[in-house]
């Protein structure tokens, strides 16, 4: 009875153990089951992973440079094992050359650290941030186009941004598709579309930042920046390089591919005149290629901010300089952020007037690079720069040029760049709030009122006369019970009110690009502002017949010199056509030009 009762004792264990086990495995199971979903589910699990290698080859460079060889190499290991689950899975699965890269550059980081290999590491560095893109870009369009917007939205967190400056912002066109493909507004093949033409424009705008810090690393002799720089440009080729070969030919995408690897060589070998050779013949590929090429609507935007951009780089260095020295340094960092923004709308269009006149296109490039040596000494130094005359002189050339090179209908003056500038100056005011420099903040505002009050603020009157009110309100002392900006920056008001304006700011602006729209087409505005001047003049004929009704007895012979004086005054009315002075009316470029920069 006894052995029975141990027997009995036992098998009960022994359930009780099995049904713990089972238990342990079904929650095995299920945590094995939940982590695909919070890798891809929840947006966190790619970019954290992808975060925690990069992490570590940085972790291992620092130690490196710290000279503790056993901590380096303990870090590049843990980069190596943090390559694992979702995020190699993902890559391996959509991309699998740029899986094999990410292995094979984490086998050479570890071989750099163990000898003590400076460079190579931060070759390493840089060549595991290209692969690590190209893969989560193909997870993320492969995502887009099945539908699966829950993957798409977790691998589209590890990418790259085209570096933003005061005058634009980072491309948020992807998240946009993502998010309208997941609200049903957009189909999967439209997102794709607008995932794969925001991805690439980033990674070839990266690309040139990446090659302009190489240069500053070979001319200022800092062999791990320039090792670090060159290979992550080349890892950002093979991203470039299938839109590349579908412009120019697959024999030039190949050449073009071999100079970044003799660039990305000679960099980690630290030989400055074999970088300088292989990013000659890079710069050459390169030259007038755009990886997204811009829309119709899209290259008539940049043309207008390039314009704006480069009228008004003249305007504040002759407000900063006096003869040949440098007054008001505010005013040259001002001309540097116009000519930033000048040279990156530059950039976009290159490829598109080198097509129309390669030789003007060429001397448009060089001429505002040299523009931005001159604008360079007057950072550097306070005498002896450039005379406000020459920079006047050397822009009209650049704008003659562009005048003979864009399009036509890209010269015509519209709306969505001024808004884009209105919204950029905007950002910049609330963060002068932020850091409590109410002067440049009123800066600000006056200039984001230019660009409304000599842009559609014109237009707008002709349709909404109360929507142009409430904006100039806003702008200035207030409207509908909401503080301007103008009181709000005057009294040293904290930025919480000053965002809380913006947000109102932003709804009338939108209300206002909303009624400018398709319908505010020539004929549309016409006839608004014909109804106006209609209106108007029937209230002066009104008043008038009212006056002259009066004078009546003695009086009468008044009416006579108050009818001429109407006549005179229609008559003139009759020879003073409108003309915005963002319009050249007919007139020379010159003209044209001087009321761009007046309007500035």
């Amino acid at each position: 009875m006894a052995g029975r009762g141990d027997s009995s004792a036992l098998a009960a264990r022994r359930l009780r153990r099995r049904g713990l086990v089972a238990l342990i495995a079904a929650v095995a199971t299920v945590l094995a089951a939940a982590s695909p979903a919070a890798a891809t589910g929840d947006g966190g699990a790619p970019w954290k992973s992808a975060e925690a290698v990069r992490g570590g080859l940085f972790d291992a460079q620092t130690e490196l440079i710290l000279g503790d060889g056993p901590a380096a190499r303990r870090a590049a290991q843990r980069a190596a094992g943090a390559y694992a689950g979702e995020l190699r899975a993902g890559i391996r699965t959509a991309a699998p050359d740029a899986d094999a890269g990410i292995r094979r550059t984490l086998r050479a980081a570890r071989r750099a650290v163990t000898e003590d290999d400076e460079p190579g590491l931060a070759a390493a560095r840089g060549t595991l941030q290209g692969a690590l893109f190209r893969g989560a870009m193909a997870v993320t369009l492969g995502a887009v186009r099945a539908g699966d917007v829950a993957t798409a939205r977790a691998w589209l967190l590890l990418r790259e941004f085209r570096t933003a400056t005061r005058l634009t912002r980072p491309g948020a066109d992807a998240t946009l598709a993502v998010r309208g493909l997941e609200r049903r507004r957009i189909d999967p093949r439209a997102a794709a579309e607008a995932v794969n033409k925001d991805l690439l424009d980033a990674y070839q705008g990266r690309q040139r930042d990446l090659l302009a810090d190489a240069d500053a690393a070979a001319e200022r002799k800092l062999p791990t920046r320039l090792a670090e720089s060159a290979a992550q440009a080349a890892a950002y080729w093979p991203i470039l390089s299938a839109r590349y070969a579908e412009d120019r030919g697959q024999a030039a995408a190949d050449a073009l591919g071999e100079a970044f690897a003799r660039l990305a060589a000679a960099g980690r070998a630290g030989d400055v005149a074999g970088f300088k050779a292989a990013r000659r013949a890079v710069s050459d590929g390169l030259e007038s290629f755009t990886a997204a090429p811009l829309t119709a609507d899209e290259s008539a935007r940049r043309a207008q901010q390039l314009l704006r951009f480069l009228a008004l780089v003249p305007v504040e260095y002759g407000r900063g300089v006096k003869d040949t020295r440098v007054t008001l340094d505010f005013e040259i960092q001002e001309a540097v952020a116009f000519h930033t923004g000048a040279a990156a709308a530059l950039a976009d269009l290159q490829d598109q007037l080198a097509k129309r006149d390669p030789a003007r296109a060429a001397a448009v490039k060089d001429r505002v690079d040299e523009l931005g040596d001159i604008l360079g000494e007057a950072t550097e130094r306070k005498d002896g720069v450039r005379p406000a005359d020459d920079v006047e002189a050397l822009t009209n050339r650049i704008e003659d040029d562009l005048a003979a090179t864009l399009p036509e209908e890209w010269q015509q003056p519209t709306d969505e760049s001024d808004y884009d500038l209105i919204a950029l100056t905007l950002d910049r005011l609330e963060a002068a709030v932020g850091a409590q420099q109410y002067q440049q903040a009123e800066q600000a505002r006056l200039e984001a009122y230019a660009f409304f009050e000599f842009g559609p603020e014109r237009r707008l009157k002709s349709f909404d006369p109360g929507l142009a009110t409430d904006v100039e309100g806003l702008v200035w002392f207030g409207a509908g019970g909401v503080p301007g900006l103008a009181d709000l920056i005057a009294d040293r008001a904290p930025r919480r009110e000053v965002h809380e304006t913006r947000l109102a700011l932003d709804e009338k602006l939108a209300d206002a690009a909303a009624t400018l729209g398709d319908s505010a087409n020539k004929a549309t505005i016409v006839t608004n502002s014909a109804i106006i001047v209609f209106r108007e003049g029937l209230e002066a004929v009104l008043i008038l017949a009212a006056i002259t009704a009066s004078f009546v007895g003695v009086r009468r012979r008044m009416r006579r010199p108050v009818l001429v004086g109407a006549a005179l005054g229609l008559t003139a009315s009759s020879f003073s056509p409108y003309c915005s002075p963002r319009r050249s009316c007919g007139r020379s470029s010159s003209t044209a030009r001087s009321s761009r920069r007046w309007s500035a």
